[in-house]
């Protein structure tokens, strides 16, 4: 019977390079390994993934330079169904390509590759498995089993320096500006390795966004660890005089609640920490509307007089009432009386 016939697409980052490795040691394939230059930032790839790899088979046919030159950070559709297809194309029954778990992209999930593979089976009249080795591990994780568990531990650290995970590199350099190097940073910075990352802006950006739990739990949670690790404890505070764009323009047709959480969502208002603001009692009746608000597409900004180091006993007390929101606001000051010219009691909603 003849042996499958696997590759592996390979970008020269830091989640292709482990899988180049994770899929020979863990797994048992022997894979080949495939590389597409599309254009843009290609050329700066081509040596890593040379360097590393070479006898990685470059193929050149696809040209995508169209979406790169107009944004370097855009999305480029069904650019991973376009990569499983010319690597199917090479006889290749297995297309590996390295999805992880903490993955937002639209065409990079385990849905997507389930479809990529019923489409190209179909329409090639030949089993064709799109797949990736990483589903159930977050991009921190995997760099974690490449420095404790792969055979080449020892050169692991360097082996992840020279991987290029970049989508503005300079001269064959990371820019450490990008989502990419961000991403790539968090995953080094939460498995001790503190690594350099440069944009502030969009280190907020991303801080926020866990804050506001737009990702899985693990990634939530190491975004926040490690930027609290490298900007210090006070690095919070400074996100209440930074403007950020959260809404899209569908959600700006909506009216916009701002709504306090203790005296409005919770029965009780004195006390603080972690233990009291746990057993809030809450206003079953008020958490009901305040549902009702989110599904009928307005926005819901909950905005408390809580510290920051009260986020996950908030989050959780929130998730626990089940009340949805899109944006989670520290720092109000504090005050006896609170005056506002658009303020409406939650009886009158």
């Amino acid at each position: 019977m003849a042996r499958t016939k696997e590759v592996l697409c390979l970008s020269g980052g830091l989640d292709s390079v482990i899988a180049h490795y994770y899929l020979k040691e863990k797994l048992g394939y022997a894979v080949d390994t495939i590389y597409f230059d599309y254009g843009g930032y290609c050329s700066d790839e081509i040596p890593v993934v040379k360097g590393m790899f070479p006898n990685t088979i470059i193929d050149s046919d696809l040209t995508l330079s169209k979406w790169n030159e107009s944004d370097p950070n855009a999305y480029v559709p069904y650019r991973n169904l376009m990569f499983a297809a010319k690597a199917a194309s090479y006889g290749y029954e297995i297309v590996f390509m390295a999805g992880v778990k903490d993955d937002v992209v639209e065409d990079k999930s385990p849905e997507a590759f389930k479809l990529m593979s019923c489409a190209l089976s179909k329409l090639g009249k030949k089993l064709v498995d799109v797949k990736s080795p990483f589903w159930d591990m977050t991009k921190a994780q995997i760099v974690e089993w490449f420095l404790k568990d792969s055979e080449v531990k020892s050169i692991a650290r360097r082996i992840l320096h020279e991987s290029l995970s970049c989508y503005a590199p300079i001269n064959g350099e990371a820019c450490l500006c990008c989502p990419s190097c961000f991403r790539k940073w968090n995953a080094l910075w939460e498995n001790g390795i503190q690594s350099n990352f440069l944009n502030e802006d969009m280190m907020r950006l991303y801080y926020k966004k866990a804050m506001n739990e737009e990702y899985i739990e693990e990634r939530n949670v190491s975004i926040i660890k490690c930027i609290d690790e490298k900007m210090g404890n006070n690095w919070g505070n400074l996100l209440s005089d930074y403007k950020l764009p959260i809404y899209t323009v569908e959600e700006a047709t909506h009216l916009r609640y701002c709504i306090d959480i203790d005296g409005v969502l919770t029965e009780e208002t004195e006390g603080y920490g972690d233990a009291v603001y746990a057993r809030r009692t809450a206003n079953n009746a008020r958490c009901d509307a305040i549902a009702e608000l989110y599904r009928t597409g307005n926005i819901i900004i909950l905005h408390t007089a809580r510290h920051q180091e009260d986020l996950h006993v908030t989050q959780k007390w929130l998730k626990e009432h089940s009340v949805p929101y899109h944006q989670l606001i520290f720092g109000k000051p504090k005050a006896d009386i609170y005056i506002d010219d658009k303020m409406v009691p939650m009886e009158e909603l």
